[in-house]
């Protein structure tokens, strides 16, 4: 069975000293223990140097799975449907150069650099305000659907219709109908990262992942040219079950949005992408496990069952085990 612990887990575990006897149990148990990315960026958050480092080395010992960043996942799914549905978007010779580069990165340097270098360098300021605009969407969002008295919760029921000054600006629509909200979203969500701020990220010094990844195997020049046909291609062409992951991140920001918006709520966002890497997720962010279990009830295809763990238990390990359970 595949576990990913959130962050507050792996905190608990440090703080008590308890990581080799949970690598214990999680071995003689046959768990395979997932590390994702995001976890590991929100414990550079963690100001105080001596705790950040005992949470690093907690996360790095024993035998851990690291999967692929969200993003470059997430962008994997988006270059297979475009692969399916508009191959004449692709490079003749994908850059594989570049994804090697920065798979190595994410998967082996990262962790390295933080386990070995007291100094490492934490969440820069890119990272940090694309999950401040995460935050600020979903307040928004939050204050047009109370005003608007529509459930937030149904998630399958948002829906969005081509209207004047929306964020399509007319883009990809083939009629009136309205369309499931996650396309409408994303579409706009893709064009922009990897469009917008991919032709100017050299100026501005944004954040060009998503721009890094996808133009790894897509031809961005060529696809600048089909721009009405890339937002069709989202509003009606993608397959939900083939785009699970950006389903996935999509439907937390909403799921988040029933109870007070967080700032921390833009970083859970990031770990719940990861909800298709792993069998359990466990949290002791109770706040957190019932938005997750929202998005895993109507997500398209199965994902992780997320469970609770008590919080603050003196028993770490044991509560841990006793949520598995």
């Amino acid at each position: 069975m595949r576990v990913a612990l959130d962050t507050n887990i792996w905190s608990y575990l440090a703080d008590s000293g308890e990581v080799a006897k949970f690598d214990a149990r999680a071995a003689a148990a046959g768990l395979r223990i997932v590390t994702p990315p995001s976890i590991l960026l929100e414990v550079l958050y963690t100001r105080d140097l001596g705790r950040r480092m005992a949470i690093v080395d907690a996360l790095c010992s024993g035998r851990r799975l690291r999967p692929p960043t969200e993003a470059q996942a997430m962008c994997e799914e988006v270059i297979a449907e475009i692969r399916r549905l508009h191959p004449e978007w692709l490079r003749r010779m994908p850059d594989t150069a570049e994804v090697a580069s920065l798979n190595s990165f994410w998967t082996k340097r990262i962790w390295r650099e933080a386990r070995h270098r007291a100094s490492v360098t934490r969440v820069d300021g890119a990272e940090r305000s694309h999950q401040d605009l995460i935050t600020r969407n979903q307040r928004t969002n939050a204050s047009n659907a109370k005003a608007e008295a529509f459930d937030i919760l149904d998630l399958n029921a948002l829906v969005a219709s081509p209207q004047p000054g929306d964020a399509l600006k007319g883009r990809g629509w083939r009629d009136e109908r309205p369309v499931a909200l996650w396309r409408a979203e994303n579409a706009v969500l893709y064009w922009y990262q990897v469009i917008v701020v991919g032709s100017r990220a050299i100026v501005t010094k944004e954040d060009s992942t998503f721009t890094d990844w996808v133009g790894a195997y897509v031809d961005l020049r060529e696809l600048r040219r089909h721009e009405d046909e890339f937002f069709a291609m989202w509003l009606y062409d993608v397959n939900a079950k083939a785009v699970l992951r950006n389903w996935v991140a999509w439907a937390i920001v909403w799921a988040q949005m029933q109870r007070k918006v967080e700032q921390s709520g833009a970083i859970d966002a990031q770990h719940s992408a990861y909800l298709c890497d792993c069998d359990v997720f466990l949290t002791a962010d109770k706040r957190f496990a019932h938005a997750l279990n929202i998005v895993a009830d109507q997500a398209p295809a199965p994902v992780a069952t997320t469970r609770l763990v008590s919080a603050g238990s003196p028993e770490i390990v044991e509560s841990i085990f006793a949520a598995l359970t």
